[in-house]
């Protein structure tokens, strides 16, 4: 019969907590991904779809390995910011743009994609 003694189960209470931050990332990453081939195929709505999501997943714990941090705090943003201009929803686009520059600032290409969201408002 298998052990219920706290020495068995705390291993296997962090190989679950491990599991469940993989598949955060995973799903993190495949949101994005998706936008990203929707956008390639110019299917802007749909990747706004995705992106949006992808947008409003939580970060992983601080002590989770292999967490792209850029992932979780400006590249979706930028994803958003990129589908939403292709489907004229220039608002919320230059939003996403704002939240991904500011996360970095000197990046010419946020900043224009910015401008470009803006420009149509």
């Amino acid at each position: 019969a298998p052990s219920s003694s706290p020495d068995a189960v705390v291993p296997l209470l962090n190989a679950r907590r491990l599991h469940q931050i993989e598949l955060e990332v995973q799903n993190e990453d495949l949101r994005r991904a998706l936008a990203e081939l929707e956008r390639s195929r110019e299917r802007y709505h749909a990747a706004v779809l995705f992106a949006r999501q992808a947008t409003t997943l939580p970060r992983p714990a601080s002590d989770a390995l292999f967490v792209e941090e850029g992932a979780y705090t400006w590249r979706c943003w930028d994803e958003l910011a990129i589908s939403c201009y292709w489907t004229g929803q220039y608002a919320e686009g230059a939003a996403a743009a704002q939240r991904a520059l500011d996360v970095h600032p000197d990046d010419e290409r946020l900043r224009a994609n910015l401008a470009w969201c803006q420009g149509q408002l």
